[in-house]
């Protein structure tokens, strides 16, 4: 093995194990916060990659948008899409800030599942796309 692979080898493994080390620490606030009342748990475990929703049969198109700004203008996409595709087809979005959940909670047709994006790590984002599985993603 050269050098440069194990260099590649190790940074990547320091990398993950760093990434890795940070969770118990954002669960532990995340249950401190949902214990506080300020977050409901099941934005809780969001966050944690986790999700109560089953995902539904049949592709499944994502859009991340992390501010209400990108929200914005991911809408007229996610909705000509809904309309391009037939009722198989469904749309998760993924929004980072809780404004944003709060915007668009009951305002988004049946076949649009709303999220809150998973923490930067790789533990949440793998059990994140493990559930859904999407077919192609958007992010804003």
């Amino acid at each position: 093995m050269s050098l440069q692979t194990q260099w590649r080898w190790s940074s990547m493994t320091s990398l993950l194990l760093k990434g890795a080390s940070t969770l118990p620490i954002s669960a532990v606030k995340l249950a401190w916060s949902a214990w506080r009342g300020k977050e409901p748990g099941k934005v809780a475990l969001q966050r944690l990659g986790l999700s109560l929703d089953k995902r539904p049969d049949g592709p499944l198109i994502w859009f991340h948008a992390s501010t209400v700004a990108e929200c914005a203008v991911a809408l007229p996409v996610l909705f000509r899409c809904l309309m391009e595709y037939d009722d198989r087809v469904h749309i998760m979005l993924t929004v980072a800030c809780a404004n944003a959940l709060k915007l668009l909670q009951g305002a988004l047709p049946a076949r649009v599942i709303l999220q809150l994006v998973p923490l930067d790590n790789p533990i949440s984002v793998a059990m994140f796309m493990h559930h859904w599985r999407p077919q192609v993603g958007f992010l804003m």
